[in-house]
Order: structure tokens, then sequence, then C-alpha cells
């Protein structure tokens, strides 16, 4: 198998770790068999769908279509014929649904009761300023130069400002 870069150098579609061939036929294989309703059919039926399932999916690759896997989806009328149980699960089912989507509009319902304020994305811009008063460094620099004694006597001290504002949203 060659890696995603040497198929394109090749002229290759690259497959990007999906391994087809041998592999997508025993997976597409694994799925026929699995279905109840391929079960009276013969092998050699099995195989042939197997390789044709494998052919379209590595087609489906190779022109870089989205390759969906298949569900199992299954008919409520047919079930319900073996399983008469089966109409209560799925009554279940839809009461679950239900209830979880009133679950969730009380949720919803209470959040908006309680005030809780809508988030927005602003700027705030903080402005600082720093005063400092009778520091010995200020004191001593100041009496070299004037040869002026301040002797104030007070402590040392200094002062920080902060501001700031919101930002007008343009």
């Amino acid at each position: 198998m060659y890696t995603p870069q040497q198929q394109q150098q090749q002229g290759q579609p690259a497959s990007y770790g999906h391994h087809v061939g041998m592999a997508a036929a025993q997976h597409a294989a694994y799925n026929i068999m699995g279905n109840p309703n391929m079960a009276g059919m013969s092998v050699h039926t099995r195989d042939q769908i197997a390789a044709y399932h494998a052919q379209q999916q590595h087609q489906q690759m190779a022109s870089g279509t989205i390759v969906r896997k298949r569900t199992n989806e299954f008919n409520d009328a047919a079930i319900e014929t073996f399983v008469p149980e089966s109409r209560l699960y799925n009554e279940l089912v839809e009461f679950e649904k239900r209830l979880d989507a009133t679950i969730m509009r009380k949720r919803l319902d209470i959040q908006e009761a309680m005030g809780k304020p809508v988030k927005t994305k602003r700027t705030l811009r903080v402005f600082l300023s720093n005063m400092a008063s009778d520091q010995p460094s200020q004191l001593q620099s100041d009496a070299d130069e004037d040869n002026v004694d301040l002797g104030s006597g007070g402590a040392p001290s200094w002062t920080l400002k902060i501001e700031g504002r919101l930002l007008d949203v343009s």
C-alpha cells in the first residue's frame, strides 16, 4: 500500500488512511452476513454482494465523495409483528425526547428569570500612575544640587493610582 503522498505522485487520488481492497471486502461481507435478510443466501451470492459493495466504496473514495456507513435502521411495523413490546419502547423513546426538550426549556426560562447578564466583550483601558514623595534617593539628590535642607521630616511614601474606563464599541 502506498502513502497518500506516493499515490498523488503517481496520479492516483490519496486515500488518507482508508484501506480499500481486501479489508473493505471483508468489512462489507461481515455487514451482509450480519444482516438477517441475507441469512438464506448462498455463500457465493454473499461474496458477490460483498465484492460489489467493496467496489462501490473504492469508487466513491477514488472520486473523492464522502462515504457514509450504513446505519441499522429498521422498519417499526416489521419489528412490531415479531416483538409486540417494541411499540412501548418507541413510545418511551418519544416521551424521553419530549422530557429532555421540556427540561431544557425550563432551564433556559429559569436562567432568564434570574436576570443573568448577557456576556459582552469590551475593551478596558487602564491608566497607572505612581507618585513618590520624601524618598531617601530624592532627598540626597536634591540636597546635593541645591544645598538646601528640606528637613520636612516626613516619612517616605508613595501613591499608586489606577484608573480604568470601558471603551465604546465601534
